[in-house]
C-alpha cells in the first residue's frame, strides 16, 4: 500500500511536468518532476509540503482546462473531450495529495520534534513571497531565470524547501545560534560574491544592471540624496513589521562580519556609553551629509565615493573594536540603520521576556553581543534597547526562563512563529537580494 501511494504521488507530478514541458515552461517542468525527490527526505514535513504542491497542482489543473476549453470554443473545434478529461486529472491530482497523507505514520517518517508545521509554514511563506516578487517584477529577479529563462520556478522550489528544512534544523538542534551564525555568513558571503562578479564585468548579477553602494547607511542618506528611490527603505520597513529588529541579526549582509569578528573572543565585554551616543551621531551625520551633498548637487560618483568611505571605516570598526571587546560594535556604535531598527522594530508585536524563573546566573549575558543583557536589564526581567530577538540568549539559559513573546501565544509557539518568519525571510532575502 505504501509503494502503490508513492506511484500514484510521483505519477501526479510527472503528468504536471508533462503538462508544461507542452506548454514551453522549462521551470515548471523542472519543478513538477524534481519534485518527488522530497519523498527521500524522511520527515514528517516533506510529506506535507509534497501534498500542498499536488494541491497546487489541481488549482494549475482546473485553470488549464478553463483555458483549454474556450481557447478550443474560440475556435469552433470540439471541446467537449477536454473538458471532461481534465477535471478527471484535477481529482487524481487532488487525491492523490489526500492518498499521500498517511504516509507520515510509518516509521520512515519520523517526528519533527515539533517542526512538521512550522516547517510547512515556512515552505509556504517562502513560496508565496518569492512567487509574488517573480510575477510583479518587470525584470528576472531570481538568478535561474537570468541564466536559463523560465526556470526560476525550480529555484523558487529550492528555496522554499531550503527554508523548510532549516526551520527544522533551527527548532531541533540544541545550539540554534550557531545555525544562525553560519547560515547569515552564508547569505552574506553570497550577496558580496554577485556583488564581485557584477563589479567583474558581469552584469547579469547585478539586480537591475546597475550598481549601488552595499553599505546599509545607503539604505537611509541614499534616497536622501536621490530625492526617491524608496525600494530598500520599504523592503528594510516590511522587514521591521514581520520581524521587528532582527533585521540587524539575520538579514543585515554587513552584520554578518562584524558578528563573526566579535566571536573572537568568547565572552563579550561591556558596551561603553560612547557607544550609544556616537550611533545617534552617525545617524545625524549621515542624514546630514545626504541632505548638503543634494543641496550642492555633488555628482553621484563623488557620493557614492563617500558613502564607500563610511562603509570602510565601519569594516575598520568590527576588525578593531568588536574584536577587542566581543560585542558588535559597527552595529552598536557606527550603523545608524541599527539604531532605526531598535527604534521602528518595535512595531513587531515579537519580544523576548525573561520570567520569575530566572536565578540571574548570567548565561544569557554571556550570550548575547548586542549589550542587551547588562545586569539591570536582567533584574528588570526584559532585554534592552538594542535587542535584535536574535535569540541566542534563549538556549543558553539551563532554566528555560527567556523565551520569546507574542500576544495571546505560549512561549514554545511564539518561539516557532517567530523562526518561519525570519527563516522564510532569509531564504527570500538568499534568493533576491542582490545589488
Amino acid at each position: 500500500m505504501t509503494s502503490l501511494r508513492i506511484i500514484i504521488a510521483v505519477l501526479s507530478f510527472l503528468l504536471l511536468a508533462a503538462h508544461f514541458l507542452r506548454t514551453g515552461e522549462p521551470g515548471l517542468f523542472l519543478a513538477c518532476a524534481s519534485a518527488p525527490l522530497l519523498l527521500f527526505i524522511k520527515r514528517r514535513w516533506a510529506i506535507n509540503i509534497l501534498c500542498v504542491l499536488l494541491a497546487a497542482g489541481s488549482v494549475l489543473w482546473v485553470h488549464a482546462a478553463m483555458a483549454i476549453t474556450v481557447s478550443r470554443m474560440e475556435l469552433g473545434v470540439p471541446w467537449l473531450r477536454p473538458l471532461v478529461i481534465m477535471p478527471m486529472v484535477t481529482i487524481v491530482t487532488l487525491f492523490s495529495a489526500l492518498f499521500l497523507l498517511p504516509l507520515k505514520k510509518i516509521s520512515r517518517y519520523t517526528a519533527d520534534h515539533g517542526g512538521e508545521a512550522p516547517s510547512t509554514a515556512a515552505f509556504i511563506l517562502t513560496a508565496a513571497v518569492i512567487t509574488a516578487a517573480k510575477l510583479k517584477a518587470s525584470f528576472p529577479v531570481l538568478m535561474l531565470d537570468r541564466f536559463f529563462p523560465g526556470s526560476g520556478w525550480l529555484e523558487l522550489l529550492i528555496l522554499a524547501g531550503y527554508s523548510a528544512w532549516l526551520t527544522n534544523v533551527m527548532l531541533r538542534v540544541g545550539s540554534p545560534a550557531q545555525v544562525r551564525s553560519r547560515i547569515w555568513t552564508v547569505f552574506s558571503l553570497v550577496f558580496f560574491a554577485q556583488l564581485l562578479l557584477g563589479l567583474a564585468g558581469m552584469d547579469i548579477f547585478f539586480m537591475t544592471g546597475k550598481l549601488h553602494v552595499p553599505v546599509p547607511a545607503v539604505i537611509i542618506g541614499g534616497p536622501v540624496y536621490r530625492g526617491g528611490g524608496l525600494f530598500m527603505p520599504i523592503l528594510f520597513a516590511s522587514a521591521l513589521i514581520l520581524a521587528g529588529p532582527a533585521w540587524c541579526s539575520y538579514l543585515c549582509y554587513f552584520g554578518a562580519w562584524d558578528n563573526n569578528c566579535s566571536r573572537v573572543k568568547k565572552r563579550p565585554g561591556v558596551v561603553e556609553p560612547w557607544m550609544k551616543i556616537t550611533r545617534i551621531a552617525m545617524l545625524m551625520l549621515v542624514t546630514g551629509a545626504a541632505l548638503l551633498l543634494r543641496y550642492f548637487n555633488v555628482p553621484p560618483l563623488q557620493a557614492a565615493m563617500s558613502a564607500v568611505a563610511f562603509g570602510v571605516a565601519g569594516a575598520g570598526v568590527m576588525i578593531v573594536i568588536s574584536r577587542k571587546h566581543g560585542i558588535m560594535a559597527h552595529c552598536l556604535a557606527w550603523c545608524p540603520l541599527g539604531l532605526m531598527a531598535d527604534i521602528f522594530g518595535k512595531a513587531s508585536p515579537f519580544r523576548v521576556r525573561i520570567n520569575d524563573d530566572c536565578t540571574e546566573c548570567g548565561a544569557c549575558r554571556n550570550a548575547c553581543r548586542y549589550g542587551a543583557l547588562e545586569k539591570n536589564d536582567i533584574r528588570r526581567r526584559r532585554p534592552g534597547f538594542t535587542c535584535t530577538l536574535c535569540g541566542d540568549c534563549i538556549t543558553s539559559c539551563s532554566k528555560s526562563a527567556i523565551n520569546y513573546r507574542l500576544p495571546w501565544m505560549q512561549p514554545d509557539t511564539a518561539r516557532r512563529a517567530f523562526i518561519v518568519i525570519v527563516i522564510s525571510l532569509h531564504a527570500c532575502f538568499l534568493g533576491l537580494a542582490r545589488i
